[in-house]
């Protein structure tokens, strides 16, 4: 009897793989800080500090620079790892693995649907330790937006489990599409791969397919109602860019070449590397975009072709590798052409067929007695995948690893010295600051965001004066990014010129009405001025955004007992002493106000 086959029956030696999988490749990232943009959601993100905070995030309350992702599940989540961890990155990284776990146990359920065991354990191991997934998991931030994937495959398998008739899998299957939505978007194409797996793998009829319309219309139904709330949201919160402007066309005929590199290094993932210089084409005759276009329409021709052949699993694969790159086609502008983490729902087609291969290979050599010859080319696959994730992993350790390794590897991008000068700024190394930011202006001197960062450099040190022209810079480049105002407003309001800063503060809360920070700071400016009645108006409104501020409650009763509003003054200092039970000055008011 086939040892192997037994093994399979036993459920805890397949669970005691898939965690081996998972830890032997990734346990390293326990020693990894924070990186990239943990510092603006796990350091600078007043919302992520308090549970109280999760209404806001339905309401679009995110870091600043980031507010193009409406993803509240995703902000839930965050706010109770960061309650439990505060600044402790082990917890991250605990969610991390437990993600990704998450993730290949559902791949492997996925798969038992579709190949036997042995080759759905070779499914989802290969998945376990890709290492393009290294983005999406040792970056504890996109770890948040990977849990939207998992919820996506959780969906997927109860959709598959729904097929024996029973309705409460299918209502958990929705419930999870929902979860999967408001958590990432990348996974509104479930309803088109609950579709192609209805297609391809259960080889339905045209009758069986209009039978299931209003199934699948119940995901599309839940995918509109996101869509919906995220346009009225997005519409209310933010009203700048975050990206470079590039016109439809200039992006349709440059994605195939991001196509071709997602194909590329899903399979080889070699170099790893957080830019990926897919450079912007402007016409169909770049021969990037026509050699790009050549290979997508052939594998594109191919899957018809096993479609239509009745290979259809093989059709499955490539469709369901196109299908999940859909949402970061760029169709609606995103910043990047290509992004590793993106690849992580599309990564299936590569392991599934891996999978696929293995299982025909296997069958055909196990009765030559030579299973030994398929088996050990997958273990050599899987240990080599491992070991350049278990490596990649420590590029993430801090930024300045993180940005070194990516100059190292792409010394002309300008973006990489500019998040170099921010792990210096973090330091408070000033000087290697301004150097690298200085060598992003040499590379690219239309950089905005170089001009904004040399702006904070000097903020940072108190000198507001040398500090503006960076600012104008910046706006002149780029003027509807709300952070620009926000910095040239503060460096204005501290050298007093308080009329400049107004202006600036608003323009920031025009670009962006939930700007904390603009609204607190204008609310400082009209209570300076006692100008009360503004005064609290504003704070009122700061309030709206951001209700765990106990400065804000103070200066709301200071602004009410100015104007003789004495009960209401007194509300304000005792929610004041409420979140900060030893803030004398509210209790002094207090006092005054019921000796």
């Amino acid at each position: 009897m086939d040892f192997s086959k037994n093994m399979l029956n036993n459920k805890f030696i397949i669970a005691l793989i898939l965690v081996a999988a998972v830890i032997i490749p990734y346990y390293n990232i326990f020693y990894n800080g924070f990186a990239y943009d943990d510092i603006d959601f796990f350091k600078k993100w007043e919302g992520v500090k308090s549970l109280r905070n999760i209404p806001s995030f339905f309401l679009g309350d995110l870091p600043m620079n980031h507010q193009h992702a409406y993803r509240p599940v995703r902000g839930i989540m965050q706010a109770v790892v960061y309650h439990f961890s505060k600044e402790n990155t082990f917890g991250y990284h605990l969610f991390s693995i437990l993600v990704h776990l998450a993730s290949v146990f559902f791949i492997y359920l996925i798969t038992k649907k579709i190949l036997d065991n042995l080759s759905a354990l070779v499914t989802a191991t290969i998945f376990a330790v890709l290492p393009i997934h290294t983005e999406a998991i040792t970056f504890m931030t996109a770890s948040f937006d990977i849990a939207g994937i998992t919820f996506l495959l959780a969906s997927f398998y109860f959709y598959i489990l729904s097929e024996s008739g029973q309705k409460k899998y299918f209502f958990i299957s929705l419930a999870l599409a929902a979860l999967a939505f408001f958590t990432y978007e990348v996974a509104l194409v479930l309803p088109l791969l609950i579709i192609l797996y209805d297609a391809c793998v259960k080889n339905f009829t045209k009758t069986e397919f209009f039978a299931r319309a209003k199934t699948y219309a119940s995901y599309f139904a839940l995918a509109m109602l996101f869509f919906t709330i995220r346009y009225v949201v997005s519409m209310r919160t933010y009203n700048g860019t975050l990206g470079e402007g590039i016109n439809f066309f200039s992006r349709m005929v440059t994605m195939p070449k991001a196509l071709l590199e997602y194909l590329y290094m899903t399979i080889v993932n070699i170099p790893l590397n957080i830019y990926h210089d897919i450079t912007t084409a402007h016409a169909l005759s770049d021969p990037g975009v026509l050699f790009s276009l050549g290979i997508i329409f052939a594998l594109i021709a191919l899957g018809i072709y096993f479609y239509k052949k009745g290979k259809r699993l093989y059709a499955f694969i490539i469709f369901w590798f196109f299908i999940s790159l859909i949402p970061v086609s760029n169709i609606v502008q995103i910043a990047l052409f290509f992004n590793e983490r993106y690849a992580y729902l599309a990564s299936f087609a590569w392991a599934l067929l891996c999978g696929l291969v293995f299982q025909k290979t296997y069958s055909l050599l196990f009765k030559k007695n030579m299973a030994l010859y398929t088996t050990l080319p997958f273990i050599i696959l899987s240990a080599s995948y491992a070991y350049m994730t278990w490596q990649r992993n420590g590029d993430w350790e801090n930024d300045k690893k993180l940005w070194s390794k990516t100059i190292e590897q792409n010394p002309k991008y300008a973006s990489a010295y500019v998040g170099l000068a921010y792990y210096n700024r973090d330091k408070k190394d000033y000087g290697e600051a301004e150097k690298n930011l200085n060598a992003a202006m040499q590379l690219d001197p239309e950089f905005f965001l170089a001009h904004e960062s040399m702006g904070e450099v000097y903020m940072e040190q108190k000198k507001f004066t040398e500090a503006i022209p960076y600012f104008q810079k910046a706006i002149l480049l780029r003027d509807n990014y709300a952070s620009s105002y926000h910095n040239i407003a503060f460096s204005y309001h501290s050298l007093g010129q308080l009329k400049d800063a107004e202006i600036n503060y608003l323009k920031a809360i025009e670009i962006y009405p939930r700007y904390f920070l603009s609204n607190k700071n204008l609310a400082a400016i009209y209570l300076g001025n006692e100008e009360y009645g503004k005064a609290i108006q504003q704070l009122k409104k700061t309030l709206e955004i951001q209700n765990n501020d106990y400065e804000l409650y103070y200066a709301l009763g200071i602004s009410y007992l100015a104007q003789g509003e004495k009960n209401l003054a007194e509300e304000s200092f005792q929610e004041t002493l409420e979140i900060k039970p030893d803030f004398a000055p509210a209790e002094e008011e207090l006092k005054k106000i019921t000796p």
